[in-house]
């Protein structure tokens, strides 16, 4: 009597994990695939006009600050309007791609990618532009903020600041500068059977950011041109 009991509760255990799906044949969680994200911040990464890196300058008592970032200004420092660019790489095809930012500048700024404007800051010495609080006489105003969801290309992708001083040259001591701190997000859709190789297929997606729920549903998509989608649909 005890042994049948016990049978009958592993039986039982048995069919709860399996339900659960902890045994082999069991339905597996679907785990929407992590997106890869690439940090850019402003800093001697970023070079200016003339192609040299800038350089991180010693912030005013009047200037924000974006954790993370650094204040910039161009090598020559002579007052003038600048521009700082900093590129970054996208796979051959993605899906779901979102460049999110914030900056600061002294004294406005407009940024572009790819050529094509995403945001801009009112034209003229405006205390907020570049984090000045005048009804506190703090810097705590927050960063201009800007987004981009479209214009992006597969490889080299350029995100552009251009800065003007409202003092103008010559100006010495009275220099243009920059502080910002992105973000770029995407998922890389497969488009070799290579790639679904060696755990691969876990970081990848189809042309509708579906995830594949293995190394052959991966395999699948690539060698039918795309027509077998991932067997995990993409989360809303």
């Amino acid at each position: 009597m005890n042994s049948s009991r016990s049978v009958r509760g592993l039986l039982a255990g048995a069919l709860l994990l399996l339900i659960l799906g902890f045994l082999p044949g069991g339905a597996q969680p679907a785990n929407a695939t992590s997106p890869t994200t690439i940090t850019l911040a402003s800093g001697t990464s970023v070079n200016d006009q003339n192609g040299d890196p800038a350089v991180v300058v010693t912030p005013n008592a009047r200037w924000g600050s974006i954790p993370g970032a650094f204040w910039i200004n161009s090598p020559a420092d002579d007052g003038s309007d600048d521009t700082f660019t900093i590129t970054f790489a996208l796979p051959a095809a993605y899906f779901g791609v979102q460049l999110s930012g914030a900056f600061f500048a002294d004294n406005w700024a407009t940024v572009w990618l790819n050529g094509v404007q995403i945001a801009a800051q009112t034209a003229g010495d405006v205390y907020p532009n570049y984090g000045y609080d005048d009804s506190l006489g703090t810097p705590t105003a927050p960063p201009t903020s800007f987004l981009a969801i479209g214009g992006f290309v597969p490889g080299a992708n350029t995100l552009m600041f251009q800065v003007s001083n409202a003092g103008g040259p010559p100006n010495d001591g009275n220099p243009e500068a920059l502080d910002f701190l992105a973000t770029v997000t995407f998922l890389t859709v497969a488009t070799d059977k290579d790639q679904c190789k060696k755990g691969g297929w876990e970081d990848l997606v189809d042309s509708e950011g579906n995830s594949f729920k293995n190394q052959g549903d991966c395999v699948s998509y690539v060698a039918t041109g795309g027509k077998n989608l991932g067997a995990i649909a993409a989360e809303d």
